[in-house]
């Protein structure tokens, strides 16, 4: 299935404005230093019902504390996120969170790290159910050998440990545990990342199935472009903690607006004709401690000119359903 053909249209299920995330710098015991790590910086995205947005960008740019926002894993500075009927999610006490986090899950990076290796499978993968209350250890078993056959396993591993099973077996427990609540938003961070590039396939197509069966609604960081083309109906670019491209994916593979977006795309692994003229990349990617003053891309980008060191620009629409943060671009 080639997701890059798919339109990204809809209306927003998620819907993210202004998201904000600093760290304090701690640089000794006793330091006095009231300098931040600028982590996320006023970022907005919208996922359409049953859709993926794909969130891309080197590493360190803020993909992953995006996601983790998201589910308030970490809690953000600032920024409002409504989710279905939820008006801002940001705003729910403990209680009302603790109702809403079983429609809101998380696939990790690690399929190794993310398993309790002292747990078997059969409470790994109902451990959302437990929280809950209210279900039998025959419903439990029940109900684990379901999730264990919809993620292509044998109802009969679930007396087993984590440390039984291959790197992709494992991801597809992480799956398994991931849908076990019927959630209806899932963040996938690089799911496939540490898999061998046989097994990443399978993976990806399994989380196209359980989309189209489930409406599921995911954002998915990672940062191979190949993979985000593949699985995602839209997407959005990510650079020193701010979304600086995002549209629909085929729309952006096609012709990126930006001049960061079409680096990474010049980057891919056959992409162009063979001898063709590379953007030149020069400069570092800034510090997200001492950000610039105008674009954060300024010292790469060769398309710059004075208004782009004097001020940051703002995502604004280009074209219909496109948006980019670039002076430079129309």
């Amino acid at each position: 299935m080639d997701k890059t053909a798919r339109s990204g249209t809809g209306s927003p299920f998620i819907r993210v404005r202004g998201l904000t995330k600093r760290y304090p710098l701690k640089t000794g015991l006793f330091s006095t230093s009231r300098e931040v790590v600028h982590a996320v910086n006023d970022l907005s995205l919208e996922i359409p019902r049953g859709m993926t947005l794909g969130l891309v960008g080197e590493s360190g740019c803020g993909k992953t504390t995006t996601g983790r926002l998201l589910l308030r894993v970490i809690e953000p500075d600032a920024g409002e996120f409504s989710f279905g009927e939820v008006s801002d999610v940001f705003a729910l006490d403990r209680e009302g969170l603790s109702h809403l986090r079983k429609k809101m899950q998380y696939i990790f990076q690690d399929p190794y790290g993310s398993l309790n290796p002292k747990m078997q499978v059969r409470d790994i993968v109902t451990e959302p159910l437990r929280y809950g209350g209210g279900l039998s250890s025959r419903d439990l078993d029940r109900r684990a050998g379901e999730l264990l056959e919809r993620v292509g396993l044998s109802p009969g591993d679930s007396r087993k440990y984590p440390h039984e099973f291959s790197g992709g077996q494992r991801q597809r427990l992480s799956i398994a545990r991931a849908i076990s609540s019927a959630p209806s938003f899932i963040v996938c961070d690089e799911p496939v990342s540490s898999l061998d590039v046989s097994i990443q396939s399978q993976i990806l197509n399994l989380l196209l199935d359980i989309q189209r069966d489930l409406g599921i609604s995911y954002l998915f960081i990672a940062h191979n472009l190949a993979v985000v083309f593949y699985l995602s109906d839209l997407v959005s670019v990510m650079y020193a903690g701010r979304i600086v491209e995002s549209g629909p994916s085929r729309a952006i593979y096609d012709q990126a607006l930006h001049p960061y977006t079409r680096l990474l795309l010049e980057a891919m692994p056959g992409r162009g004709a063979p001898g063709a003229a590379r953007t030149a990349d020069t400069g570092e990617v800034p510090s997200l401690i001492h950000l610039p003053r105008g674009c954060a891309f300024y010292p790469r980008c060769p398309l710059r000119g004075e208004i782009c060191r004097e001020g940051v620009p703002p995502l604004e629409e280009k074209r219909p359903g496109r948006r980019a943060a670039c002076f430079m671009t129309g």
